[in-house]
């Protein structure tokens, strides 16, 4: 075999290359090139075709973020469901938000009262750890929805450049109509 191969690969004496020598090198390129197109599906068979057995510690989830909202009217207690009530009208709500620890460090509330919508300083570890602010009841009862929200909101630059002093930012101590 060795002396077919150095037979094969050699030039002549008059420096040309044998049809043979080029015929072993086209058929050994096209070997190599089958073995290519062979391999590359089946490794790609085998990469969607393996069982995930691991999750790895850093896995990436979304932070949590809670608050524990009290609400009170008249000094009782107002239930409050999925972080929704019905402020009757002529009533006087006095609402707290007080920052729950967890993953998220900061956040803020979207307060929405029947079809306005409000939204909170931001309440957290860094900032504030409780907000309490008021809403006052209108001539009908409106639902009052709350929902605390990670991040900061979209609005906030908005609110704080505002020279109004954000007619729809809740502050500390504020007090809305409903």
């Amino acid at each position: 075999m060795i002396k077919f191969m150095k037979k094969i690969s050699t030039e002549s004496k008059e420096g040309k290359v044998s049809h043979m020598s080029l015929l072993f090198r086209a058929f050994f390129i096209v070997v190599l090139a089958l073995i290519c197109i062979f391999a590359m599906p089946l490794s790609a068979f085998a990469r969607f075709t393996a069982n995930v057995i691991l999750i790895p510690d850093n896995f990436v989830t979304s932070p949590t973020y809670n608050l524990n909202i009290q609400v009170t009217c008249d000094g009782a207690a107002v239930t409050v469901t999925n972080g929704k009530f019905t402020a009757a009208a002529g009533k006087e709500y006095e609402i707290t938000m007080q920052y729950v620890p967890g993953a998220a460090k900061t956040g803020y509330c979207a307060v929405n009262v029947g079809s306005t919508s409000y939204t909170t300083t931001q309440i957290g570890a860094d900032t504030t750890t409780a907000l309490t602010f008021k809403i006052i009841g209108g001539s009908s009862s409106k639902t009052v929805q709350m929902t605390p929200k990670w991040s900061t909101s979209a609005r906030h630059a908005e609110f704080l450049e505002s020279s109004v002093n954000g007619a729809y930012y809740i502050t500390e101590g504020e007090s809305i109509s409903a």
